[in-house]
This record gives C-alpha cells, structure tokens and sequence, in this order.
C-alpha cells in the first residue's frame, strides 16, 4: 500500500539472466539499503520493512543498466 507504516512488498518479475539490484533513497537522495537480490528467473516478492520518519522515499531498482524507481510514502 502507498502510503503505507514502512512495511511493504516489493514485487519484480524477471528472466534470471542479469543480477538485480534493490536501492531505497531519501529525498536528499542518500541511499538507505542497497541490496543485491541476485539473478531471479520468474517473479520475487521482496518484504521490505523500513524503521524510518514519515516522509518520501524511492525504491530503485536495477538490472541490466536498466532503472525503475517508485516512490514510496511512509506515514
């Protein structure tokens, strides 16, 4: 859910031939976590669970120089 308390599933779907990368940034675009999440080859459900203040934040992710970033509200 966007917003949402920090608590929250990120879902991606691949074909497992490049390793994807997971970033979350503040708007000052400092990264909080960076995480490898590996080659996935069909559909991975990542829970990310984040002990931050209310306020924007991005979830990026990375694969095969390939960018995708959603914004997140935590309240």
């Amino acid at each position: 859910p966007n917003p949402n308390n920090g608590l929250f599933n990120v879902r991606l779907t691949c074909n497992g031939d490049e390793d994807t990368f997971m970033q979350i940034v503040d708007m000052q675009g400092k990264v909080l976590t960076d995480k490898k999440l590996g080659r996935i080859d069909g559909e991975l459900v990542e829970e990310v669970n984040l002990n931050l203040a209310a306020g924007v934040y991005f979830v990026k992710v990375i694969r095969d120089g390939n960018l995708s970033v959603k914004r997140v509200v935590v309240q």
